[in-house]
């Protein structure tokens, strides 16, 4: 059923005592008392959303009255409703029909202006799509235009960003700094033409553009394959040593020296923060590097710190004090049997199997670096139990 010439002029409400037949509230009368719920209190601004009802309670309403009084358009409105009603015949056709002064619907022209106004708003300020959905913001729109309703945010995501803003322009002209033809407007695609604003159309146009992305590319793969690296479930705290050593190489050689400059300051800071000796004795006690990697100018790295490390850990670990631990190291940086890279490689890399091999030999350097190797350093491994119990204990298992 199509709604009556006089719907414009009204906000629809949930009928209590007939859920078919909604109830019309006069939206001269919502702007009068500052409030869709102030009015709903006003009995006189209730009416039942028929025709003749609607056109009546025009007819006798003050504050649609005292808006024609200043302001033309209405005013043609009034007259016409004010006839209406005197002659007692229904609203045809001839007429256009009546908008609300303060909710007029919006034209089909206006509809993508006024899309482009939003998303251009969004994007200016820096707001997240979801502030469409927010309830302040729906109702600060409902405020001001009652019959304006919002899109959703996966309407702006989708069709708005990819729907053609700018009719005179096929903007796009390079993709990955290589030019290629405009888009054909004869095409219908998916999602209309290939165009975007002109502000943004502008910054994938700069050539200058691509380079800081191919720059950021560079820089960002292996940060990434490090934390990748971190994050598994088998990784282990000398790996974290070598991550360090490997990102504060990478900022040495940046080209920006101020960037690099402030990057191994923020590392070094962090690197400040954790515990050194449990890190550095994780690297010591992996055959494969000891301490060939350090920097042999370092003046409190020397196989004597690290006995004095493993002496300090054995006993806050153990609750005992160590006997031949000191002499077991020296075997170890002599690289006496079992402790040489031959007998590693026969374990393809498995520290620990490694040194349970050579409890026999130097059991006190084993239990130490056992404990050592078996530190987790992420919470990978419990994530993947909890992940397993859900399958197992789930919501639907529960309620059998």
């Amino acid at each position: 059923m199509s709604p009556h010439n006089f719907r414009n002029y009204f906000t629809l409400i949930k009928n209590p005592n007939n859920p078919t037949n909604a109830l019309a509230m006069c939206n001269w009368c919502i702007r009068k008392y500052g409030g869709l719920g102030i009015t709903q209190l006003k009995p006189e601004c209730c009416t039942v959303n028929r025709a003749r009802l609607c056109c009546n309670h025009l007819s006798k309403c003050e504050a649609f009255r005292e808006e024609s009084e200043t302001n033309e358009s209405v005013n043609l409105h009034a007259d016409s409703v004010i006839s209406t009603v005197s002659s007692n015949s229904s609203v045809n056709s001839r007429h256009s029909a009546i908008t609300n002064f303060l909710c007029r619907p919006l034209m089909v022209n206006e509809q993508s202006q006024f899309e482009q106004l939003l998303l251009r708003m969004i994007v200016s300020n820096a707001l997240p799509f979801t502030f469409v959905e927010n309830e302040d913001t729906i109702a600060v729109f409902e405020f001001l235009v009652p019959e304006l309703k919002l899109p959703k945010r996966k309407v702006i995501g989708g069709r708005f960003l990819s729907s053609k803003f700018n009719d005179h322009r096929s903007n796009v002209t390079q993709m990955d700094g290589i030019l290629f033809e405009p888009a054909d407007n004869r095409t219908t695609l998916r999602n209309n033409t290939r165009k975007l604003p002109d502000d943004i159309a502008d910054i994938i146009n700069d050539t200058q553009f691509w380079i800081m992305l191919a720059n950021l590319q560079e820089l960002l793969y292996p940060l990434c394959g490090f934390l990748n690296q971190l994050q598994k479930d088998t990784a282990r705290l000398y790996e974290v040593l070598r991550c360090f050593g490997y990102i504060m190489k990478i900022f040495e050689c940046q080209e920006d020296f101020e960037f690099g400059t402030r990057m191994k300051a923020r590392i070094e800071l962090r690197w400040n923060e954790w515990e050194q000796p449990l890190i550095i004795l994780s690297f010591t006690l992996h055959l494969a590097y000891k301490l060939t990697k350090f920097n042999s100018i370092v003046a409190n790295l020397l196989w004597t710190h690290i006995g004095q490390w493993l002496k300090y850990y054995y006993e806050a670990w153990f609750n005992c004090k160590p006997v031949s631990i000191l002499a077991e190291l020296i075997k170890y940086k002599r690289e006496i049997d079992p402790y040489y890279s031959e007998s590693f490689k026969q374990f393809k890399g498995n520290l620990v199997d490694f040194w349970e091999s050579t409890e026999g030999v130097g059991p006190e350097l084993a239990r130490a670096a056992i404990r050592v190797h078996r530190i987790c350093i992420n919470s990978a491994s419990v994530e993947c139990l909890w992940s397993s119990m859900g399958l197992l204990h789930s919501n639907r298992k529960a309620w059998l």
